[in-house]
């Protein structure tokens, strides 16, 4: 399961390409399997937080979604890795020699190949992928103990979700431009007035945060192609 970026340089977003390459073995290293309450954990609302300080980075108009948005992952709670771009430099070049992509393609990389780069780093010992909501939300919420904590995804990127919407919002609504590395750092449970939403970080200055449906990411993640993995970091 894999995404892969293009640089395409416009006012909004980087162009994207994408690459959508399923392996069957990962059905073998389903997220529930280092989650304990993939499928019975509590509805509730989690967010977790980058470390004091830190701040999303841009990756400007360069192919290294995968990259900096893996990095954030890093950054954010329960380990917190305040050197972590130190730590990933050259996890582009790296991951674009090394993936299961043709030579050069697209000028971008795989999620997978970045998560093999941060375990030779030794930074994760293992990353999983989701194949239900349930496994997405019951990461997201759960307590550290329980295998809880964010992710990140590949999809589609579209040009409803190149800006935040007056609420917050992204919506793959509009035209598609490729695929995007993007990440999930939170979860709002429904209330009478909203239905359960996401919280997203993301490496496109002026779009760093945003919310997403949940039907809304259960589209781009189950009925689009998309992929998303959570890592197992290693204790710093």
């Amino acid at each position: 399961m894999t995404t892969v970026e293009t640089v395409n340089p416009g006012p909004q977003a980087p162009g994207l390409g994408r690459i959508y390459a399923p392996d069957p073995q990962d059905a073998k290293y389903r997220m529930r399997s280092i989650v304990r309450a993939a499928d019975t954990g509590p509805l509730r609302s989690r967010h977790w937080l980058m470390g004091r300080g830190m701040k999303l980075c841009s990756q400007g108009y360069v192919p290294h979604c995968v990259r900096f948005n893996e990095t954030h992952l890093l950054q954010f709670a329960p380990v917190v890795r305040g050197n972590a771009f130190t730590l990933t430099e050259g996890m582009h070049e790296w991951s674009t020699a090394n993936d299961e992509f043709p030579s050069g393609a697209e000028g971008g990389t795989s999620l997978r190949a970045g998560f093999e780069f941060l375990r030779m780093r030794g930074l994760i010992s293992a990353y999983h992928w989701a194949f239900t909501m349930d496994e997405i939300r019951a990461r997201v919420t759960s307590d550290k103990a329980d295998g809880g904590g964010p992710m990140v995804a590949g999809t589609l990127w579209t040009t409803g979700m190149d800006r935040r919407d007056a609420n917050g919002y992204w919506w793959p609504t509009g035209g598609v431009r490729g695929g995007h590395c993007w990440g999930v750092s939170g979860y709002s449970r429904p209330t009478i007035k909203r239905t359960g939403r996401y919280k997203t970080f993301n490496s496109h200055e002026g779009n760093y945060t945003a919310w997403i449906e949940e039907d809304a990411l259960e589209w781009l993640l189950f009925a689009a192609d998309g992929e998303a993995a959570a890592v197992v970091e290693v204790p710093r």
